[in-house]
């Protein structure tokens, strides 16, 4: 039993354990001032800003790689289908060769969805930030008041303006 233990645990491996421990940290916080400052997003260029990116989370790698496991399950689908067609499953493997690819795509567009509203998110954040949503296009208030017009009233010989075209006072 003694032997057992030692293979797998001794007192160096305890020592080396806590040197990298403090060298991820080390590292950790290298990285965190070199590439995580919002002051270094424009200044990396190449293979710096690849770097930056990946550290940053700004870009994801999960979509790339669910995309390549998308068309390797879909071609495993058809060939287990193919493979079951020859062995004698007839239907089944019609079945799976015709829905396999579609509960494959759905499964995988599911994933891809979350992604999908990140972005979407991700853009709507950035054209709030920049202000790209000019005020020509933003509703104006309305040159009319919304209330009816008492006796006197000035424009009480234009026709009043509700919006959706409703007279709550003047139903027609």
């Amino acid at each position: 039993m003694d032997r057992l233990s030692t293979l797998f645990y001794s007192e160096s491996q305890n020592t080396w354990f806590l040197i990298s421990g403090a060298l991820a940290l080390v590292g950790a916080v290298i990285v965190q001032f070199w590439f995580l400052r919002p002051q270094g997003r424009a200044r990396y260029r190449g293979l710096m800003q690849i770097i930056h990116e990946h550290v940053s989370f700004s870009r994801f790698i999960i979509p790339d790689l669910l995309k390549f496991a998308y068309v390797a399950s879909v071609l495993y689908v058809v060939f287990s289908g193919i493979v079951t067609l020859i062995s004698g499953g007839l239907w089944t493997g019609i079945l799976m060769i015709v829905l396999g690819p579609i509960a494959v795509r759905i499964a995988y567009e599911l994933i891809m969805l979350i992604f999908s509203i990140h972005d979407g998110i991700k853009e709507t954040n950035r054209l709030l930030r920049t202000g790209a949503i000019s005020m020509k296009s933003s509703p104006q208030p309305h040159a009319r008041p919304m209330h009816p017009p008492q006796a006197g009233d000035e424009q009480s010989d234009h026709p009043r303006h509700y919006p959706g075209g409703y007279d709550p006072i003047h139903k027609a």
